[in-house]
């Protein structure tokens, strides 16, 4: 929420961008924490290196035969493409790596 929020009261990008260093470094990553930590890059205006780290999540996603969630992180990798954060793209998947969707 803190890199992808619309609302600026609630989005601080360089807090996400640590707040998910510090959790990969203590936990490792998985796809979620992958695509998080490029959102975060993103937000920070690292567009880049968002991209790059989301090639990984699209990647991912292709060997796990995850269409919708692959539809998803592709939409975000267009956008850091484009130099243009998650929170700005033009459709947004709910909260598509909760629990309750998963498997």
């Amino acid at each position: 929420m803190l890199s992808t929020c619309n609302d600026p009261q609630y989005r601080d990008g360089k807090l996400a961008l640590r707040l998910m260093k510090e959790k990969i470094s203590e936990h490792g990553a998985d796809v979620a924490d992958i695509d998080n930590f490029a959102a975060a890059l993103a937000e920070t205006g690292d567009y880049e290196k968002a991209a790059k780290f989301q090639e990984q999540v699209v990647s991912a996603l292709k060997e796990e035969n995850q269409p919708e969630r692959l539809k998803s992180a592709i939409k975000r990798l267009n956008n850091y493409l484009e130099n243009k954060p998650w929170r700005e793209s033009s459709y947004i998947e709910p909260d598509v790596f909760s629990d309750n969707n998963k498997g």
